[in-house]
């Protein structure tokens, strides 16, 4: 099953998006993430596609559902598509970011949760849903991913998250007094 409204195979060169299903629990500590791809997808049947307050058709957005994505050599770096993956487990961002940035492709992410995931490891992984933003953060810098919406971390990652911001606030605020 398709994602709603998504073009047809036969017309998947006119997509401006491509939708990528990424079924993965691994770090989960309570399994079945790995199922809200097709949960997703089976959901949007049950909406209604039609934006009244924008006048929007969700179709004429022309996306495609490529299906789910079946490892990272399976990725492309075709910049005139922008790439939309849903999932599962959101340890899947540091690989995804990852693949894109060593390529030149992704440079800043924007995240929307509820919870940090700043943590230096979590139940001894580094690459836990817990600890993925800050991979992501080590990677491409600090100053590159913007966090919206954070209700909770632990003390350990408030207590980093300060400590960061205060030495990108007194770089900034030195660049522009010299």
């Amino acid at each position: 099953m398709k994602f709603a409204g998504s073009l047809h195979d036969n017309d998947r060169a006119k997509a401006v998006y491509e939708l990528i299903g990424v079924p993965l629990d691994a770090n989960a500590r309570l399994k079945g993430a790995r199922d809200a791809p097709d949960a997703i997808r089976a959901a949007s049947h049950r909406l209604e596609t039609f934006l009244w307050r924008d006048k929007l058709e969700l179709s004429d957005l022309l996306y495609y559902d490529a299906g789910d994505l079946d490892g990272l050599s399976h990725l492309d770096l075709d910049t005139r598509r922008r790439r939309i993956f849903i999932g599962g487990d959101h340890s899947i961002t540091y690989p995804l970011f990852k693949y894109y940035f060593e390529r030149h492709a992704l440079t800043k992410l924007i995240v929307i949760d509820a919870h940090a995931d700043f943590r230096e490891t979590y139940m001894g992984n580094r690459y836990s849903n817990a600890c993925v933003m800050r991979r992501v953060a080590e990677l491409a810098g600090f100053e590159n991913v913007i966090e919206v919406g954070i209700r909770s971390a632990s003390w350990d990652e408030y207590e980093f998250m300060k400590e960061v911001w205060s030495c990108h606030a007194q770089a900034r605020s030195s660049l522009s007094l010299g």
